[in-house]
């Protein structure tokens, strides 16, 4: 496995200082958030900033895991599907050229609606992830599905059924443990599940159950790092573990970006060491 850290968790920070942070830090990868309102966001790169980044990724030797899309409502009104569809296509064209030689990232999509519309909603989910997975097919690119508390996917049955359903090597799972950790759903019932069909995934901490649940920096709850590391290797992954910082924690008045960062990266590079988990480093 390899210990990554998403953008996601850095708003508002240029991308190049994000890198450069996270090379200093110690990271070996890094998902990069090209949905509006980040400092990645695709339609916001000149052609210059797209060279840099992808220049800056040599030279510092993090690798690019993932793409958090900004096509995050597979369920929305299908004019709003279609623009989002289009700003899809230009971030694909992005993560092909930002990877590496047979390295390309996979991109992060979110479904959208509730979980009280998961049945009048599941076999529209079905056939409009179908519709981005066949795009993401003819580039090569794996989509990555994240299921979320309070979503329509928010329980792996749910997502399972619908990988089932659209039967693409190309639809995968972008695994957030936490979305499941917070409904007192435990990682020995989601791993054995979910992580054979896992593409990438997103750890943090977090208190309480939902809907009276927080979100929280890495060594700040009470999620066990260790027996997590240990049940995603018994289980076979070995991609990304890349530390998410919510927009919960982002919102606070004291919010230290960089802090966060070293904080994470401490806690979870210690759980690798503790739990025997080998960890393949950077150059």
């Amino acid at each position: 496995m390899k210990l990554g850290y998403s953008t996601w968790s850095t708003q508002k920070m240029p991308l190049d200082d994000a890198i450069r942070h996270l090379a200093r830090i110690g990271y070996d990868g890094i998902e990069i958030a090209v949905n509006p309102g980040w400092t990645g966001h695709v339609d916001d790169l000149t052609t210059a900033d797209r060279t840099r980044i992808r220049a800056l990724l040599d030279d510092t030797g993090i690798e690019l895991s993932a793409l958090v899309s900004g096509h995050r409502n597979q369920v929305a009104e299908r004019a709003d599907f279609d623009v989002a569809t289009q700003r899809y296509l230009r971030e694909m064209d992005l993560a092909l050229e930002w990877a590496k030689p047979g390295l390309i990232p996979s991109m992060d999509v979110a479904v959208g609606g509730t979980s009280d519309q998961w049945d009048s909603l599941k076999n529209l989910i079905v056939e409009r992830v179908s519709e981005t997975v066949a795009i993401s097919a003819e580039r090569n690119i794996i989509v990555a599905l994240e299921p979320h508390v309070g979503q329509a996917i928010d329980h792996p049955d749910r997502m399972l059924w619908v990988i089932n359903q659209v039967k693409s090597p190309f639809c995968r799972v972008n695994f957030d443990i936490s979305h499941f950790e917070v409904q007192g759903i435990p990682m020995d019932e989601t791993i054995p599940k979910l992580a054979r069909y896992t593409e990438h995934v997103h750890i943090k901490d977090e208190l309480g159950l939902a809907p009276n649940h927080q979100f929280l920096i890495p060594g700040e709850g009470n999620f066990d790092y260790v027996k997590y590391l240990r049940l995603m290797h018994q289980y076979g992954y070995t991609g990304h573990i890349s530390p998410e910082i919510s927009l919960m924690v982002q919102r606070r008045e004291n919010y230290d970006a960089v802090a966060a960062m070293e904080q994470t990266y401490r806690v979870v590079a210690a759980a690798f060491e503790k739990s025997g988990v080998p960890r393949e480093r950077h150059a």
